[in-house]
């Protein structure tokens, strides 16, 4: 199963490669990949689930490289947030609080590039998040390019992603890709200069030092150290995460009224007395976006019923 355009056999061409090429047969390739994951893994839920009726899965500290907590038996961080697919669109609303309470979903919006603008002292991209405007229609318009593919673009680069990813991503030649990064580094100067030090600090060290004071170590640096800055945003969000559940268990958290129940990523999800969903939701946002130190940064916080 190829393609004219690519090289590749579709079937293991990634989930972007495959949106990109909008063809009858790179949509078959993702249904199916859809509905076997979802009989994969959602359906196995049903086995793990408690005698009371819920469903309590495993959090690691150590299951990933960059410190985010990670979750399995059930992995409930892998329920998508937003989805019209027919295969999982409506699968968090297969999960039901207890009787007279609500399911409710608090995320930090952008946390990684704001922590990223943050550390690269970016003014244009702190102003924007400062006074609530959309970061990436705003980038989109000073890039020249769709929001969607903007979005697509700053991710990749957090992640580290070379002239060859760029280019499979979206589907020109390393030319173009190469014109598309160099465009947005001239937009936004000091993300390169920020991403370069971390880099040549993974080298020289061998690893690479989060706020927090927690260390990311590379077993390569020679090889590795382009993730470098992605390991400082990335790990330095999921410590500031983990100390805001800690400030959100002290000062919110009831047995009562409002329980928090699960951390996905750059989200928790608590249980909240019907009642009290007002009241509660105001104050975990004003915890959770009181982000402690102080990075120089807004943080914002959006409130969502869990199954929407």
């Amino acid at each position: 199963m190829t393609n004219k355009k690519h090289s590749y056999p579709l079937f293991f061409a990634n989930h972007d490669m495959l949106e990109k090429l909008s063809n009858a047969t790179a949509s078959k390739v993702l249904e199916y990949r859809g509905w076997q994951k979802t009989a994969g893994n959602y359906a196995s839920y049903l086995s793990l689930v408690s005698n009371d009726g819920r469903v309590r899965p495993n959090y690691r500290l150590h299951g990933t490289t960059t410190g985010r907590l990670s979750c399995s038996d059930p992995n409930l961080q892998q329920i998508p947030r937003q989805s019209m697919k027919p295969w999982d669109g409506k699968l968090k609303a297969a999960f039901i609080p207890k009787d007279g309470y609500e399911l409710w979903e608090f995320d930090y919006n952008q946390l990684e590039l704001r922590l990223g603008a943050a550390y690269a002292k970016e003014e244009e991209l702190l102003e924007i998040f400062q006074e609530g405007r959309d970061i990436f229609s705003e980038m989109a318009s000073t890039l020249g390019m769709s929001r969607q593919d903007t979005k697509t673009l700053v991710y990749s680069l957090n992640y580290g992603a070379g002239i060859n990813r760029i280019s499979s991503v979206f589907g020109v030649d390393k030319e173009r890709a190469s014109d598309i990064r160099d465009n947005f580094y001239t937009q936004y100067p000091n993300l390169r200069t920020v991403s370069k030090r971390a880099a040549t600090l993974a080298r020289k060290n061998g690893k690479i030092k989060l706020w927090s004071g927690r260390y990311r170590h590379f077993d390569r640096p020679d090889e590795q150290s382009h993730k470098a800055f992605n390991s400082v945003i990335q790990g330095g969000s999921a410590d500031i995460v983990m100390h805001t559940m800690i400030r959100l268990d002290d000062q919110v958290d009831d047995a009562q009224e409002c329980r928090l129940l699960l951390q996905i990523h750059d989200s928790v999800v608590a249980e909240i007395r019907k009642d009290k969903v007002d009241y509660y939701k105001e104050k975990i946002i004003k915890v959770m976006e009181a982000v402690e130190p102080n990075f120089g940064v807004r943080f914002q916080v959006e409130a969502k019923p869990w199954y929407k």
